[in-house]
């Protein structure tokens, strides 16, 4: 007699384990400050920071959330985009790169900061180009094989935004004369007024705070579209009804008697929601320097 086969059950497979749970926390990625001198804070304070956001998140949310400094956008925007192996990180970027986030269908943006209040409130900072009060250069397309002078290579306002606004202007950077780098910006300015440098590139509110005497022999140029100054931005990983979670608990933290927590970590008066069409501008002044968006923050 021939036997009955007989079916063999599969093995059960094993159930995922939520993002946010005690075994899988969502990792948070924050660009570390700069200096702890220049926020006026001790590491001790930057370390407690870290444990009081986490504890006050979890409390909010009942996700566990691991706080992680990094130290450049370029890392955090690599852990948002490897969230699909298996490690489920959200970041705060710089403007750049959260466009780059975008770019690479990496996550969607959720909140934005704001720094100072009132009249003064702003959510990003733009980059201007300055020349010598008596130059005859007029615009930003006449700067071709011309002498510039940044901060460095990676400076965002010195640099990377000046470099697109060439580009909308139809001058390749590498048409440029020569680059040179310098350490401080008012000796950067100087070497301009002296006509050194034909051009440097420098943060607005930069070139605002610099002194009067400093900033009376340049005059701008052209000035840029405005950088968020960090955006938060929600790997596609993470389920909509966690995102919504952090998104409330984070306005809350941030806009209430706790803000010094994340104050301490993403420097800010206020934070606010943001969507995808408030990137819209930002978004075209990119496309219109030719700029291959899924290549930025790198």
């Amino acid at each position: 007699m021939t036997p009955t086969p007989r079916s063999t059950p599969l093995p059960p497979l094993p159930t995922p384990i939520p993002v946010g749970s005690t075994n899988n926390p969502l990792h948070l990625k924050i660009v570390a400050p700069q200096t702890t001198e220049s926020l006026g804070r001790a590491q001790p304070a930057i370390d407690s920071a870290i444990s009081d956001l986490e504890a006050a998140m979890l409390e909010a949310t009942d996700l566990t959330v691991a706080v992680e400094l990094v130290e450049n956008d370029a890392e955090a925007l690599a852990a948002l985009c490897d969230s699909v192996s298996g490690t489920v990180s959200a970041a705060w970027l710089g403007g750049l790169a959260a466009m780059a986030a975008d770019a690479r269908a990496c996550g969607s943006p959720a909140l934005e900061v704001q720094r100072g209040t009132r009249s003064s409130a702003t959510t990003g900072d733009e980059a201007v180009l300055v020349v010598a009060t008596d130059s005859e250069i007029t615009g930003a397309g006449d700067l071709s094989e011309k002498a510039f002078c940044r901060l460095g290579y990676t400076d965002p306002f010195t640099w990377l935004i000046p470099s697109l606004m060439l580009r909308v202007a139809g001058v390749m950077p590498d048409a440029l004369a020569s680059v040179t780098d310098y350490n401080d910006p008012a000796q950067m300015v100087r070497a301009v007024s002296d006509g050194t440098c034909d051009a440097a590139g420098m943060a607005a509110s930069a070139f605002a705070a610099l002194p009067a005497s400093v900033r009376i022999s340049v005059r701008t140029l052209d000035q840029s579209i405005t950088i968020p100054y960090a955006v938060l931005v929600y790997p596609v990983q993470l389920p909509l009804g966690e995102q919504q979670k952090l998104t409330d608990a984070l306005i809350s933290i941030g806009n209430g008697s706790r803000a010094e927590v994340l104050a301490a970590l993403v420097p800010q008066d206020q934070v606010l929601a943001i969507s995808d069409s408030d990137l819209a501008g930002l978004r075209s002044f990119l496309n219109r320097a030719g700029v291959d968006l899924a290549q930025l923050g790198q």
